[in-house]
């Protein structure tokens, strides 16, 4: 569930806070099974195929995601334009599996709280209209997830975009660039030389919309 609030403290400041719940999932897996092999037989190919209908069903669990807090601030500038900062807080390290007496899930559950940590994000945009034409800007911020930070690096970053209204049509663009680094270690025991990897991600959307 989900729980928010948003005060109008000032005809120019609007304070906002929210609170979302852990999400429960119960989890049944069960797979099926079969064999197929191809071989030639005097210069036919056979496939021969052996499925002896075998269901295997296991126990089922749950998964319990974190609950996530939000506090957000909007400063207007009248009718052309405004700030907002948006402030997000959750801690991974409390997501678990149950039930917490079986050996496995606890041993996984110890494993995520030592791997894991509680993290902050950041977000902050602004819009300014200039008649009909409207430009804005944001950059964010999200910490690592892991306590080594380096398996994920922290996330950086913004976007920029402009939209028009032609009175019955409003046209947007919008582009944004996100960068993390991530470190991956193929094994275990042995080589277990990890890879970096630089990520940027860029996307650039643009909408129309049409009022009726």
């Amino acid at each position: 569930f989900q729980l928010g609030a948003i005060a109008k403290v000032h005809k120019n400041l609007r304070l906002g806070a929210s609170y979302e719940s852990p999400t429960w999932y119960r989890i049944s897996e069960e797979t099926t099974q079969s064999i197929a092999t191809t071989r030639d037989d005097a210069g036919t190919l056979v496939t021969d195929v052996i499925a002896p209908n075998v269901i295997n069903i296991f126990p089922s669990f749950r998964l319990q995601t974190p609950a996530k807090i939000n506090g957000s601030a909007a400063i207007l500038f009248g009718k052309k334009g405004l700030i907002s900062f948006d402030y997000t807080l959750k801690d991974y390290a409390n997501l678990k599996f149950r039930p917490t007496n079986d050996a496995n899930f606890a041993s996984q559950n110890n494993l995520i709280s030592n791997t894991l940590k509680s993290t902050s994000s950041y977000r902050i945009g602004g819009e300014y209209r200039i008649d009909e034409l409207s430009l804005r800007g944001g950059y964010r911020f999200e910490e690592s997830p892991y306590e080594d930070g380096t398996t994920f690096s922290d996330l950086t970053g913004f976007s920029v975009g402009l939209g028009y209204n032609f009175g019955k049509i409003r046209i947007d663009a919008t582009y944004d660039q996100s960068e993390q680094t991530r470190n991956f270690q193929l094994f275990n025991q042995g080589l277990t030389d990890s890879n970096r990897v630089d990520g940027k991600n860029s996307n650039v959307t643009v909408s129309v919309n049409f009022t009726l």
